[in-house]
């Protein structure tokens, strides 16, 4: 299966957030999305996820030569900043929670979740508050759930800025695990070194348009 962006437009009024964005996004791969603040790249996981609506073009899932248009349980989503959980509630509530806006019952999303905090090193937090973890837990609690919701891809957008270094590295280190099992990954940062150490390739958006995209490896030679 591959996601596919295709000649993507959208204006805020006089401003082009957007302008022909095209991109794809296969199983287990990982695309990183570099650019400044202000590029896009929020407004694009957006449109991505069905939020806002391009003014052009469209996004597509791509299966055995059928085009279909995404559903929003289809993606695993961790946003920018501290937006994914409810701080004053316990991991667990947090969990069935978003599971039963998805229409998932507690039985089948509660083992799910246990089991990747697990994986995690967080099963033993499983009710305490998110408040009371560091930002690197919450963002691999975050990340547990984005999971066990059982997405076919996951949007990451900025995932780990403001992690301390131990934590970004432990962070990366899950990203390439979950690559190596099959997951497309889109992962979006101004940190030119955090993409990479993990991505396949990464494109660069600028003022709304793609100005590159091919390979990591080749494109940082350059």
């Amino acid at each position: 299966m591959r996601l596919l962006v295709q000649n993507v437009h959208k204006r805020f009024g006089k401003l082009e957030a957007l302008k022909g964005v095209s991109l794809e996004l296969g199983a287990g791969e990982i695309l990183g999305l570099l650019g400044p603040n202000g590029a896009g790249k929020t407004t694009l996981i957006k449109v991505v996820l069905g939020l806002l609506l391009p003014d052009a073009g469209e996004v597509v899932l791509e299966e055995g030569g059928a085009r279909r248009r995404p559903q929003g349980h289809e993606f695993g989503v961790l946003l920018e900043g501290s937006r994914n959980l409810y701080v004053n509630l316990s991991l667990l509530v947090n969990a069935l929670y978003f599971g039963g806006i998805r229409g998932l019952p507690p039985k089948e999303v509660r083992p799910r979740f246990e089991a990747w905090l697990e994986r995690f090193g967080l099963k033993d937090r499983l009710h305490a508050p998110l408040a009371s973890l560091s930002r690197g837990m919450q963002q691999k609690a975050a990340l547990a759930l984005a999971l066990a919701l059982k997405p076919r891809f996951l949007l990451l957008d900025e995932p780990t800025l403001g992690l301390d270094p131990v934590s970004r590295r432990e962070f990366e280190g899950i990203l390439l695990e979950l690559k190596k099992e099959g997951w497309g990954i889109l992962l979006t940062s101004h940190d030119l070194e955090v993409v990479e150490r993990v991505s396949d390739r990464v494109a660069f958006l600028h003022r709304g348009e793609v100005r590159r995209q091919g390979p990591t490896r080749a494109l940082l030679r350059d």
